[in-house]
């Protein structure tokens, strides 16, 4: 989703390349699609509920059909998954996201910057244009993060795992030994070398965290170093574009890997309304059954296996 040199900005050296894509894919050789039964805790059906009411607020929508569980048909993991058949048209969005709900780098930057310049800081107000986009986006993430109630994304930073899933985010706090194990049990090839790399990008992702704590402590909202890591983990594994722009997709990041995907693509739905947009590319949303699980592609060319475990917690299917 982000560049090679974006990426190893973000996790403080570990370098891989990821564009998030979407498609439908059903539920292949079996009737599990057909008989299919939700299967998620109130926790889950609370984050879905209100994700999605946050998301139609602001002029955005996530189709009916859809939901959040627990265990997805085919991956049995958390994901995106139509519970109920329907009759929309194929050109509907599935999901459209409105930009001011889009967590953005660029955006995050003016902001953050216009802040500073506020309180009669303009170095720190130029620092903080000549950051690297997705540092700044993890920093707005963890500003929202300990704004906790008072936060506008607070519905979106609810739905994020305490744990991310990232090699490098694991290796900040677990033994090697605990790390090589994590690896080898996703079939990562040379689990001790991939370990080195986690390790090595966690040192950096932690100097960085200290480092923009130190220095922008006054618009971070009482974010700490473990916030800002837990965001930078987070942003590393599930932000879409690269460069100058960087974002996080409210619920269209909750869908699971599945290779060769389509992908989002920007929406205008009504005069001056601009929405992030998932589509059934591959598929009618007439045809959808009970079970067919909403996916993005991960990979793009150029990600080794190695990277892809430190960067996103596990090999996707394709490398």
């Amino acid at each position: 989703r982000m560049s090679n040199s974006t990426r190893r900005r973000a996790a403080g050296g570990a370098a891989v390349t990821r564009r998030r894509c979407t498609t439908l894919a059903r539920a292949t050789g079996n009737t599990r699609a057909r008989v299919y039964t939700l299967q998620r805790s109130d926790a889950t059906a609370a984050v879905d509920n209100d994700l999605r009411a946050w998301i139609h607020e602001h002029g955005g929508h996530v189709h009916a059909s859809l939901r959040l569980v627990d265990r997805a048909t085919t991956t049995n993991t958390r994901g995106v998954v139509c519970c109920e058949s329907n009759e929309s048209n194929e050109q509907d969005a599935l999901i459209a996201i409105p930009t001011k709900c889009v967590l953005s780098g660029a955006r995050a930057r003016e902001e953050f910057a216009g802040s500073l310049l506020a309180k009669f800081q303009p170095q720190r107000a130029l620092r903080m244009k000549n950051l690297p986009a997705e540092l700044v986006l993890a920093m707005l993430l963890a500003s929202e993060r300990a704004k906790a109630h008072r936060a506008f994304y607070r519905a979106y930073v609810a739905c994020l795992p305490d744990e991310p899933p990232s090699g490098f985010y694991l290796a900040a706090s677990a033994s090697k030994e605990d790390v090589v194990m994590a690896a080898r049990d996703v079939g990562v090839p040379d689990p001790n070398e991939a370990a080195d790399q986690a390790i090595q990008a966690a040192t950096g992702a932690r100097a960085n965290a200290e480092q923009l704590v130190d220095e922008f402590r006054g618009v971070l909202c009482g974010a700490t170093v473990d916030d800002v890591l837990w965001s930078m983990a987070h942003v590393s594994s599930r932000a879409f574009g690269g460069g100058a722009e960087v974002g996080l997709l409210p619920f269209i990041d909750l869908c699971n890997h599945s290779f060769g995907a389509a992908k989002p693509y920007p929406l205008i739905r009504r005069e001056g309304d601009e929405l992030v947009g998932l589509t059934p590319m591959n598929a009618s949303m007439n045809e959808l059954e009970k079970g067919d699980e909403a996916f993005l592609d991960y990979v793009t060319t150029g990600t080794s296996k190695q990277n892809a475990w430190v960067n996103f917690g596990f090999v996707p299917e394709g490398l």
